[in-house]
C-alpha cells in the first residue's frame, strides 16, 4: 500500500476524479456502486475528503480506516467524517450498495448540521461497519432511493426531504449501533468472568492456597488490573452476589470433587481448599448447598 494520499477538497471534486456526472446538488452526491467504476490510478492509495459519507454494502469487503480494518459484511453501513484517512483496494467496491457525500455547507442553516455529532456515528472508535437484518436494510434503501429521487427533481422541497432522509438514516443506524454496542458490553463482560475463572483454576492447580490461603478480591484485581471496588462491582453487576460469595462459591464447588472422588476426611479437604479452619469450611459448604459436606457425601454415595 502506497503511502500517497489523495485529498478530496470538494463533493464536486471526488465525483470528477471517480468520472461520475455532476450532482444536481452542491456538495452533495448519491452514487449508486453499480454504475462506480474506480480509476486505475486510484487503486490502493490512502484518501481523505473534506466532506461525510455514509457507504452501504451488499457484499462484502475490506477498507482500511485510521490504524485498523473496517470490515464492511453484507448488508452493512459504513460511516467516514471529514479529513479521516481511509485505504482501498481493487475490490473494494462491491456494486451493490451506495455512497452519499455531503459536505457540512450541505447541511448548513438545518438541524441536522447542529446533532451530527450526536449520533456518534462518525468516529474512529466505530471500527466496524453496522450490520443491518433484513427489515432494517429495506428501510434504509427506501430512505437512499428517496433521496436518489430527490437529487433528480431537485426543486425548493429537494433538500429538505435529503436532509430528513438522512436524518432517518442517522437515526435508526443509532439505534442500531446501541444494540450492537449493548452486546459487545455483555460479551466483553462474560469474557471478564471467564478470565476470573481461569486466574482461580490456575491458582488452585499450583496450589497456592496452601500457602495464601483461600484467593481473596485483591489477587484477582491485581492480575486483571483493576481496583478492587470496580471488580466488586462489575462481578455483582454480572452475577448479582457480592465478590466474598463468588469467590467462595467456586471453592465450595472446587471442593465437592475431592468430597466424591477422594476418602479423604472433610478436615483434611478443609485445609487442601485451603481453609486453616475445617469448621469454617463445614459452615460454608452448609451455607450454599443446605447441606454439610459429609451429608454431601453420604447423598451421593
Amino acid at each position: 500500500m502506497t503511502s500517497k494520499t489523495i485529498y478530496y477538497e470538494s463533493v464536486a471534486y471526488f465525483l470528477e476524479k471517480l468520472e461520475q456526472p455532476k450532482s444536481n446538488f452542491t456538495d452533495f452526491a448519491y452514487i449508486n456502486l453499480k454504475d462506480l467504476h474506480v480509476p486505475k490510478e486510484l487503486i490502493n492509495l490512502k484518501v481523505t475528503c473534506e466532506f461525510y459519507c455514509i457507504m452501504f454494502n451488499k457484499a462484502p469487503n475490506n477498507l482500511r480506516y485510521g490504524v485498523q480494518e473496517y470490515n464492511l459484511q453484507s448488508g452493512s453501513l459504513a460511516f467516514v467524517a471529514p479529513n479521516q484517512v481511509i485505504e482501498g483496494t481493487e475490490n473494494s467496491n462491491s456494486k451493490k450498495g451506495w455512497i452519499l457525500c455531503f459536505s457540512p455547507k450541505f447541511l448548513k442553516e438545518t438541524n441536522l448540521l447542529n446533532t451530527l455529532d450526536r449520533f456518534n456515528l462518525f468516529s474512529y472508535e466505530l471500527n466496524t461497519a453496522l450490520e443491518l437484518n433484513p427489515e432494517l436494510e429495506k428501510i434504509i434503501h427506501s430512505c437512499a432511493e428517496r433521496i436518489a429521487n430527490e437529487t433528480t427533481i431537485n426543486d425548493e422541497f429537494s433538500k429538505g426531504i435529503i436532509c430528513s432522509e438522512l436524518e432517518l438514516i442517522l437515526r435508526y443506524a443509532s439505534r442500531t449501533l446501541q444494540k450492537q454496542l449493548q452486546l459487545k458490553a455483555i460479551t466483553k463482560t462474560n469474557d471478564i468472568i471467564v478470565s476470573i475463572e481461569k486466574i482461580l483454576e490456575n491458582y488452585f492447580s499450583e496450589e497456592l492456597q496452601l500457602t495464601y490461603g483461600i484467593p481473596k478480591i485483591n489477587y484477582l484485581s491485581d492480575c486483571l488490573n483493576f481496583s478492587d471496588k470496580y471488580l466488586s462491582n462489575l462481578i455483582y453487576k454480572i452475577t448479582g452476589i457480592k465478590t466474598t460469595d463468588y469467590i467462595n462459591q467456586f471453592v465450595i464447588n472446587k471442593s465437592k470433587i475431592k468430597i466424591l472422588s477422594t476418602t479423604k476426611t472433610i478436615q483434611e479437604i478443609a485445609y487442601e481448599m485451603g481453609f486453616t479452619q475445617p469448621h469454617y469450611f463445614i459452615k460454608l459448604f452448609k451455607k450454599y448447598n443446605n447441606v454439610t459436606p459429609k451429608a454431601y457425601r453420604e447423598l451421593h454415595q
